[in-house]
């Protein structure tokens, strides 16, 4: 049977779930689009999990596109302000 989960969760963000759920509360993590690290619930840095960041990957998915592709989502765009 193959992992579902293709990576170790860090043991940083385990150990501050772990802590997070024995107060019997529920654990929040947010990532910003610009890092690559996740906050804990008192806004603590956690392990740097991802390669880049998520704006990151965007701008370069955006940069990858060719002009077909450019044309399409501006099309998109341009039909959403329209409504």
């Amino acid at each position: 049977m193959r992992a579902i989960f293709s990576r170790v969760v860090p043991a940083d963000i385990l150990l501050e779930e772990m802590k997070i759920l024995s107060r019997l509360d529920a654990p929040r993590f947010t990532i910003n689009a610009v890092d690559n690290y996740m906050l804990s619930a008192n806004n603590k840095p956690l392990t740097k999990i991802f390669k880049y960041s998520g704006y990151e990957l965007v701008e370069q998915r955006i940069t990858d596109m060719c002009d077909s592709d450019l044309r399409t989502q501006l099309k998109y765009i341009e039909d959403s302000i329209k409504g």
